[in-house]
């Protein structure tokens, strides 16, 4: 009798084991892709080629290509949805520090995951959206890109709805000076 329930127990474990194997097969990421002409941003609609500065492409579940965003702003504005962290597998942002890449023409050869990169909020440098997040693998690009163009370093855990609200509206040094003050 217990050799009976022992192979019973051996036969469900195997199967338990076999589904669980084939579910994760049925739920593999997307893998990264170029971003091609005529492709739209999720978020947006905008044509994701036709604009400057560093994009962001992710796997999400049931999908066989990525979605692509037309700048780190989107992508973040997206990301940081309560509803989103249940379909997102991963997410990656341009290396905009990586050999080949300048801010007309991210290279799609250089991706880093978002939770990895360093981001510098509040540059000088616009993307599709206005203001960006210019995104880098190495905090050391990410602190030269800083003295050239201005902004501050931010990482990913310091990235929220209300940076994200607020990346477009002027600081209190860009404001004009009114007359008589």
């Amino acid at each position: 009798m217990k050799r009976v329930i022992k192979r019973g127990l051996l036969i469900i474990f195997a199967a338990f084991v076999a589904v669980a194997c084939n579910a994760e097969n049925n739920s593999a990421v997307a893998p990264l892709s170029t971003i091609e002409a005529g492709e739209s941003c999720h978020v947006c609609g905008m044509i994701v080629a036709n604009f400057p500065g560093p994009k962001g492409q992710t796997a999400v579940k049931n999908r066989e290509k990525t979605l692509k965003f037309c700048s780190t702003a989107d992508l973040f504005t997206w990301l940081l949805q309560p509803e989103t962290g249940a379909i997102v597998q991963q997410v990656y942002v341009h290396d905009m520090g990586a050999a080949g890449s300048s801010w007309e023409h991210p290279s799609d050869a250089h991706y880093v995951d978002v939770k990895q990169a360093w981001y510098v909020v509040g540059g000088d440098q616009m993307g599709a959206m206005g203001a960006t997040l210019a995104s880098f693998k190495e905090k050391g690009a990410a602190e030269h890109y800083m003295k050239q163009h201005g902004g501050a370093l931010k990482g990913y855990d310091e990235i929220n709805l209300e940076l994200m609200a607020n990346l477009n509206k002027p600081t209190a040094h860009q404001m004009p000076m009114s007359h008589g003050h």
